[in-house]
């Protein structure tokens, strides 16, 4: 029960809700395998590779929430303070799993951990579990005072934002994956510190310490969020002060063992995302991404020795080898490795190229302890390239109005303007309900140039509209209303989009319900209908006012007559218009 598939022995009931299962669980004898297991489990199928978790007892006294967060992905765990416990529980709250484990005799409080979370569909496999971890062997747990209670289903959503973290600590000799803590909020940039006993890290603009044992409560560290540091920060490899990074402020050096602020360094540029220490020398490197900069900083002054600017770049991370002999950057505008040799005084950097500038960013690097590979993590669908493409994907629909607005305007002279703006209107409302959907920059762009088509032929139709048809006096105040009902529209379907489930859907509809508004108001229907239009008098100014335009626009009398009678019905026509 590891990696990424299964094989055990299962005794299951299936589940629809929320549950606390728990037991008193024993292994029988010594046992061939340290890693034999006795598990309270909960699967989302029976398959090998299913997502699940559990709370596995081990045959050496581990005791850990076990979980995999989706099919086929690798397992992680969170161990628990308790080793060896006589009584175990696991509970499900909505996508929330946790594990409880106490003595035998439950003279002492159960010890909770996690959660950790699992966004399971449907009925779920809930039930008991056995693994030899060895299959020549057969190994007998036993369960007793087994207690499954089923609870009324809760939401998946106990955490809406859907942030979940997890510190983990990758063993590369087992290849295995150990969750040292868990939370519903944004943790960030882990660090070592020198003892290995601690991880580093950045929760919501502040800076704590870490037990990797899973023992202890993160420890806040003296900085907080008036400093505006980002989650980029290093401990000096004696352990005795750690070094925050800014966006704008440069660096702040803190006193680890106080944990206050005793010092700043500037001149390092703006944007600081990397930071490294020589293992012999007394330096620290710092990267200024924006810059494409890194800087060299005296440990002993803390003053700026060195800036190496590398042309046309975005430096995101910087690491040093073991033996102190090269630099290592990472250039995530151009998904490159820069190199540097430190044995050479002001040496340049060499660049390697790692994936695509597209597809993948260099991100991170870092040395392996033994100096022999060099670790290179990417962003897939780097970000670096968001601006453009968003930007691309915005004139997209721009560009379709552009080579549409001519010709379907002129389309709207020959065959009128009501059925250019309905055909336009409905196609404009099906394309943003369809925008909705899509999955891909390429498919989004498409919808929105298509679109854009559509909106050519809605702007000058409704325009003409409102000037053939309404009343020379309102002429003005109709075309307002059109343009506001237009950006109420463009304003209000974003909001509603933000605000849950539905909101797309309602926004979009809200946007293309523009034009229909401004049709309304084109025909009486609206804000402005008739203004200072009644009776006899009324009916003249509407003719007056449709024969300007014929005169002033060129419009053919019948035109003029067309839109006069949908618009308006009663009016007396000219005689010499008939």
């Amino acid at each position: 029960m590891w990696a990424g598939v299964d094989a055990f022995h299962f005794v299951w009931k299936k589940v629809n809700g929320d549950f606390d299962l728990s037991a008193l669980v024993n292994l029988v004898g010594s046992g061939a395998e340290d890693h034999r297991k006795a598990a309270l489990v909960v699967r989302q199928s029976l398959d090998p590779n299913s997502a699940y978790a559990d709370v596995a007892v081990h045959g050496d006294g581990l005791t850990a929430l076990q979980f995999r967060p989706v099919a086929g992905a690798e397992t992680a765990e969170v161990r628990s303070a308790v080793s060896a416990p006589g009584s175990v529980l696991l509970s499900r709250r909505g996508a929330q799993l946790t594990m409880s484990a106490g003595s035998a005799g439950r003279t002492d409080p159960f010890v909770p951990s996690g959660p950790v979370t699992i966004e399971f569909t449907g009925a779920v496999y809930v039930g008991l579990g056995v693994c030899s971890h060895n299959a020549n062997v057969l190994e007998t747990a036993v369960f007793s005072k087994v207690v499954l209670r089923e609870l009324p289903a809760t939401a998946n959503n106990l955490n809406p934002t859907k942030v979940h973290s997890d510190l983990s600590v990758y063993d590369l000799t087992t290849k295995t994956v150990s969750v040292v803590y868990s939370a519903d909020t944004l943790w960030e940039a882990p660090n070592w510190t020198p003892d290995g006993k601690y991880l580093m890290s950045n929760s919501g603009g502040k800076l704590y310490r870490v037990d990797v044992t899973g023992k202890a409560q993160p420890e806040r560290v003296g900085l907080d969020a008036g400093y505006e540091a980002n989650n980029d920060h290093g401990l000096s490899p004696d352990g005795k002060r750690l070094f925050a990074l800014t966006d704008f402020n440069g660096v702040y050096v803190i006193n680890a063992a106080t944990r206050e602020v005793v010092d700043s360094i500037g001149g390092l540029g703006t944007i600081l995302t990397g930071v490294a220490f020589h293992p012999t020398a007394p330096c620290m490197y710092v990267s200024s991404r924006d810059q494409g900069m890194v800087g060299t900083v005296n440990l002993q002054t803390d003053a700026v020795v060195r800036s190496q600017t590398v042309t046309g770049s975005n430096i995101q991370e910087v690491a040093v080898s073991r033996d102190g002999k090269l630099l290592f950057a990472t250039d995530i505008g151009n998904s490159r490795l820069l190199v540097r040799d430190l044995t050479t005084d002001g040496s340049p950097f060499v660049a390697y190229a790692v994936g695509t500038p597209q597809s993948r960013n260099a991100f991170d690097v870092a040395v392996t302890p033994d100096n022999t590979q060099v670790y290179v993590s990417a962003l897939a669908h780097g970000s670096t390239a968001i601006a453009s493409t968003a930007g691309v994907v915005m004139a997209a629909g721009a560009l379709g109005t552009i080579l549409s607005a001519p010709r379907l305007g002129k389309l709207a002279d020959r065959i009128g303007h009501a059925p250019v703006i309905c055909v336009c209107l409905l196609a404009s409302a099906v394309l943003l309900a369809l925008q909705a959907t899509a999955v891909n920059n390429l498919e989004l762009g498409i919808l929105r140039f298509v679109t854009g088509l559509c909106l050519g032929g809605l702007l000058p139709a409704i325009t003409a509209s409102i000037r053939h048809t309404v009343a020379p006096a309102s002429v003005g105040q109709i075309l307002g209303y059109s343009i506001s009902a237009q950006y109420v529209g463009q304003v209000a379907g974003p909001e509603i989009e933000i605000h849950g489930p539905g909101g797309p859907t309602l926004g979009l509809r809200l946007q293309a319900s523009n034009a229909t508004v401004r049709r309304l108001a084109i025909y009486g229907f609206g804000p402005g209908a008739g203004s200072g239009v009644r009776g006899e008098a009324g009916r003249e100014q509407l003719i007056r006012g449709g024969e300007r335009a014929a005169a002033d626009e060129r419009v053919e009398p019948e035109m003029v007559l067309r839109h006069r009678r949908r618009g308006c019905a009663g009016v007396r026509v000219p005689t010499e218009v008939e």
